[in-house]
C-alpha cells in the first residue's frame, strides 16, 4: 500500500473508532427545568412583580422592564412565560397589555401579607393586579388615571 493511502486508511479507522466510542458513551444533555427548588418563594416573586407594577404606574418603561427581567430569573413554571412576555415588550403599551395575564394569575392566588388585589373596571374590560396595601396605583393607565380602580382583598374584586 502506498504511504499516503496507508495514512488515509489509518486516519479513517481512528476517526471511525473514536466516533463509535464517543457515541456509545454519549448521553443527551439534561435540559434545565423549573421546579420549586429553582424558583424563588412566592412572596419574593410577588415583591418583584410589584416593583414592575409600581414602575408601570409611574410610566417608567425601563424600570418595569428591569423588574420583569428580574422576575423571570426567579419565576416558577406558571409565572415564567407570562413574565417573559411582558419583559420582552418593546413599548409601554404592549408591556401593559402583556402585564394583564401575569397580573390576573397572581391576583387569583393567596397573597402574602402587605400585598392587596386591585381592580380597574376601565382597562380592557376590567383588570385585576397586585400592589402593596395602600392607595390605588394603576399600572395600566399610569399618570393618566393613576387612581382609577379600587383595592379589595377578594380575588376578582371589582367595582360594580
Amino acid at each position: 500500500m502506498h504511504q499516503s493511502a496507508r495514512f488515509l486508511y489509518a486516519t479513517a479507522t481512528i476517526t471511525a473508532a473514536l466516533t463509535f466510542v464517543g457515541c456509545s458513551t454519549r448521553t443527551m444533555p439534561v435540559s434545565p427545568s423549573l421546579d420549586s427548588t429553582s424558583a424563588a418563594d412566592f412572596g419574593t416573586q410577588v415583591a418583584e412583580y410589584v416593583r414592575a407594577q409600581e414602575a408601570l404606574a409611574a410610566d417608567d418603561f425601563n424600570g418595569a422592564q428591569t423588574a420583569l427581567a428580574n422576575l423571570t430569573s426567579m419565576a416558577d413554571a406558571t409565572v415564567l412565560p407570562l413574565a417573559e412576555a411582558a419583559a420582552t415588550a418593546t413599548d409601554i403599551a404592549t408591556m401593559r397589555a402583556e402585564f394583564k395575564p401575569l397580573s390576573e394569575i397572581l391576583a387569583a392566588m393567596d397573597l402574602p401579607s402587605g400585598f392587596a388585589r386591585a381592580y380597574c373596571p376601565m382597562y380592557d374590560g376590567g383588570t385585576n393586579w397586585v400592589q402593596t396595601d395602600g392607595p390605588v396605583r394603576n399600572p395600566y393607565y399610569g399618570s393618566v388615571m393613576l387612581t382609577c380602580g379600587v383595592v379589595d382583598g377578594a380575588p376578582g374584586a371589582h367595582m360594580d
